[in-house]
């Protein structure tokens, strides 16, 4: 197999005028933080009391803020994302770590 460089594909987001459109199409992917939307997530993250969570890329946090409503025992939660708009996004909508 062909050694391939992929590294054309990654874009930064914030500097281009679509930044916006960016985080618009991550909230209606995942638009609110309910846990019972995440069913499957939930059930892999698995968050126990104590524990503490990192999730990069985390878009709008709409995940992290469910494991965080769905696990309030747990110790602490980080999420991460390369975008600073998303990040915002995330902040506004109550993400705990944003």
């Amino acid at each position: 197999m062909e050694a391939r460089d992929f590294q054309w594909r990654w874009a930064p987001v914030d500097p281009s005028e679509r930044a916006s459109d960016y985080v618009a199409q991550t909230n209606r992917l995942r638009p609110d933080d309910e846990p019972a939307k995440f069913p499957t997530t939930m059930e892999w993250i698995d968050a126990q009391s104590g524990e503490r969570m990192l999730e990069v890329g985390c878009g709008n946090g709409s995940v992290v803020r469910a494991v965080a409503r769905h696990s309030p025992a747990i110790r602490g939660v980080v999420a991460l994302d390369i975008s600073a708009a998303k990040i915002t996004a995330a902040a506004a909508a109550g993400c705990p770590s944003a």
